[in-house]
């Protein structure tokens, strides 16, 4: 685990929804630890992931997951380090499964899975596990803030499409 050198870690979860209230956000916990000079962050973001998901996700367009994570000093002031993964989501309404394509800095071109059911699909979404936020030697000198964001369908390619075809054309 990191070395406990005045760390204050504190975690905020904001969950957004297009279309839809503002989720309050709610406390989520962040756990850090260190491997091979690089500081991990391991996250369950299950708050973020209401009942109502597997209707939304079970549509047939594409949903997006997205997930950052920073460390800011206490103080105030820019991040230190920066992680970030966004997943998309696509229910294939014929085989009822979910592609999954997870792409983050390790590969931004995406990795693609097949997740047979929601409890599958809500299980690898809220096991966010060793985030590798960056080198250790970047931590801020003092205290920092770890501060974490989950933005459920923030704006899909195909949510976009259908907004635009109907603000081109409302009477079809």
């Amino acid at each position: 685990m990191i070395r406990s050198r005045a760390i204050l870690a504190a975690a905020v979860v904001a969950a957004l929804a297009l279309g839809a209230p503002a989720r309050a956000a709610l406390p989520l916990a962040v756990t850090l630890g260190a491997k091979d000079g690089r500081l991990l962050a391991t996250l369950d973001v299950s708050p973020a992931f209401s009942p109502a998901t597997e209707h939304e996700f079970g549509n047939g367009l594409t949903n997006v997951v997205a997930v950052y994570v920073a460390v800011l000093p206490a103080g105030g002031g820019p991040p230190a380090l920066v992680y970030g993964r966004v997943v998309d989501i696509l229910f294939d309404v014929w085989e009822e499964t979910y592609g999954v394509t997870v792409k983050d800095s390790r590969a931004p071109q995406g990795v693609r899975l097949v997740l047979p059911d929601f409890r599958a699909l809500r299980a690898f979404l809220s096991d966010e596990r060793d985030l590798d936020l960056g080198p250790l030697a970047l931590l801020p000198p003092g205290p920092f803030v770890v501060e974490a964001r989950v933005e459920v369908n923030p704006v899909s390619k195909e949510q976009l499409l259908r907004t635009r075809e109907f603000i081109a054309n409302p009477a079809a």
